[in-house]
């Protein structure tokens, strides 16, 4: 799905007049009713990604939805025409500053995207509330530069447990890090850490070059998962599945490990 829509330069462009959110099915249980309302399967059960075109105010659809993209038009090209001609009739007001950065849920849920969507992490640690802010502050005009827009995933804590899967992290040294996700997601590795003093001139030359000299991660769905089901790795979700094809997928797969 991604390399035959969302990586599209045409639907790249178009997705700048609208927020775009990346949902963690499954990881938060007021998400997931939001998502129900959304779309869901003939039972009502959630299904295990979702995806939808929506007003202003998120009350009502502007296309079909469904568990992806193709659910709703032909091709890329075909959803980038259809986004230009709605954010025409729905022009938005001035842009006004971002303030917060595009973090994910928790450190753990962070690692595991991060390794799903092929991209470095960069974690924001702070000592405390107020120093988070204060980074978060930093690095929020880098993110969103046209050189590391889309370049890495982000999450922000000030909680030393957060980082203990993380091999090679400084607890004691706030600022910035980036990491490299494990195959599965389940733990990282620190590729660089910076301190919180750094200067943001040395930040962003640093996040650039690390960003060009780490390659987006392609996997195959079906030999990815048949080897981490013959390592025995899975994912613990916060809530349980719903989706009647995954959970029979993976009874499927459990059974035919056992024989």
């Amino acid at each position: 799905m991604d390399r035959s829509f969302l990586s599209n330069d045409a639907l790249v462009n178009a997705s700048r007049n609208f927020i775009c959110i990346r949902t963690a099915t499954y990881e938060d249980a007021e998400e997931a009713e939001f998502l129900r309302k959304i779309f869901s399967g003939r039972g009502g059960e959630l299904e295990n990604t979702v995806f939808a075109l929506l007003t202003p105010d998120a009350q009502s659809t502007l296309s079909r939805t469904g568990r992806s993209p193709q659910f709703a038009f032909r091709s890329a090209q075909s959803m980038a025409t259809a986004m230009d001609n709605l954010a025409l009739k729905y022009p938005g007001k001035p842009a006004t500053p971002v303030t917060t950065l595009p973090v994910m849920k928790d450190v753990r849920l962070a690692v595991n995207v991060s390794a799903c969507d092929g991209l470095p992490l960069v974690v924001v640690y702070g000592k405390d509330e107020e120093q988070l802010k204060e980074l978060e502050q930093e690095i929020l005009p880098l993110a969103f530069s046209q050189n590391l827009s889309g370049k890495f995933t982000y999450v922000k804590t000030t909680n030393p447990n957060d980082i203990e899967t993380i091999i090679g992290f400084d607890k004691d040294e706030y600022g910035f890090a980036v990491i490299i996700p494990s195959q599965y997601g389940i733990s990282g590795k620190v590729q660089y850490q910076w301190p919180a003093e750094v200067e943001p001139a040395q930040l962003g030359r640093g996040l650039l070059a690390l960003a060009n000299a780490t390659s987006k991660v392609e996997k195959n769905h079906n030999q990815h998962v048949r080897a981490g089901m013959n390592q025995g790795i899975s994912w613990k979700t916060a809530i349980p599945v719903e989706d009647k094809m995954s959970l029979r997928a993976m009874q499927d797969r459990q059974q035919r490990n056992r024989r």
